[in-house]
């Protein structure tokens, strides 16, 4: 999922749900409902802005390999559930 404008207003703008895996999502805008994975492995998302939201951890496995980089969010995280510390190279602005 690349280069994309997004806006959801009854949820996420994306939204990885169920075991969603080897996805990357990279230079996408959401404009309102933020970026949300849950129970999925070797995901990449990578320079997204976030407006008005910010990222979902959802039921994070430790072992996922999920890499959530150089991306800016306009709130603090906000997981839900069991969030397992399994993101890796997490720097955002």
């Amino acid at each position: 999922m690349r280069n994309n404008r997004w806006r959801c207003d009854h949820g996420w703008d994306i939204d990885l749900d169920d075991g969603s895996t080897n996805y990357e999502i990279t230079n996408n805008l959401c404009l309102n409902g933020g970026l949300k994975l849950r129970e999925g492995f070797y995901r990449l998302a990578e320079n997204n802005i976030m407006v008005n939201n910010s990222f979902h951890p959802h039921v994070w496995y430790g072992n996922s390999e999920d890499v959530f980089r150089r991306n800016i969010v306009f709130g603090p995280y906000r997981p839900s559930g069991w969030a397992s510390p399994g993101v890796r190279n997490a720097t955002t602005i």
